[in-house]
């Protein structure tokens, strides 16, 4: 991109999902799009590069609506250096800030910040500000902050960060900490995970907080 654009279209279909490398040059991608499943500026896309980019504006989908990229295939995928300031609207279930679904694809998202805001519409909805719902895949987070806020969720289980039966796609530590050893689950190496990750105004230094016999010794 060489200058600021606003747009009420999307990018990539299921059989021409987008490919390469996208470049905003520090430029922002205002949207207004309003669509079903997927619904995202980037609704499918494939072998591809995102960087350099803003979004700003909303999304109004149904299940894994985004605010960048809808869903996700092939073996090369890369977001970096990317905001999502958006408000994303669902329907559906999984919505989130960066990817709907990654259909059981490694990914990157590095240096990327999420500050927008996802709403729920629809009963039971779950998401997350980077990836909605990744199918028996790694998802590779690494210096990323999420700052985003959140509406008509019933709880912050709903968002992605705490659920009985799964653990969150991602964990950004504002610090140091010390590795749980094999086969130790975060929660046992630190007893206060549960605590900020069912609500993040409480034990915000969990990480500092181990239990000495159940992480890697420094």
């Amino acid at each position: 991109m060489d200058a600021d654009f606003t747009v009420n279209t999307m990018i990539g279909s299921q059989t021409y999902p987008y490919r390469g490398i996208f470049d905003g040059n520090g430029h922002t991608l205002n949207v207004n799009i309003s669509s079903g499943d997927g619904a995202a500026p980037f609704r499918n896309a494939q072998n591809y590069i995102i960087q350099n980019l803003r979004i700003t504006g909303s999304v109004n989908g149904a299940r894994y609506a985004s605010g960048l990229v809808g869903y996700i295939y092939g073996s090369n995928n890369t977001i970096t250096n990317c905001r999502v300031s958006a408000k994303v609207t669902t329907t559906g279930d999984r919505v989130a800030g960066f990817v709907g679904y990654n259909y059981g694809i490694p990914h990157n998202i590095r240096n990327s910040l999420f500050d927008g805001k996802l709403v729920a519409s629809g009963a039971n909805c779950r998401g997350a500000a980077f990836i909605g719902y990744t199918s028996y895949s790694v998802t590779n987070i690494s210096n990323c902050l999420e700052n985003g806020t959140y509406e008509n969720f019933s709880d912050l289980s709903d968002i992605g960060f705490y659920r009985d039966s799964s653990n969150p796609h991602g964990i950004i530590i504002p610090g140091k900490w010390q590795w749980p050893t094999e086969k130790t689950c975060i929660k046992n190496a630190y007893k206060d995970f549960i605590t900020w990750a069912s609500d993040r105004t409480k034990s915000r230094n969990w990480y500092t907080r181990p239990e000495a016999d159940k992480v890697v010794k420094r």
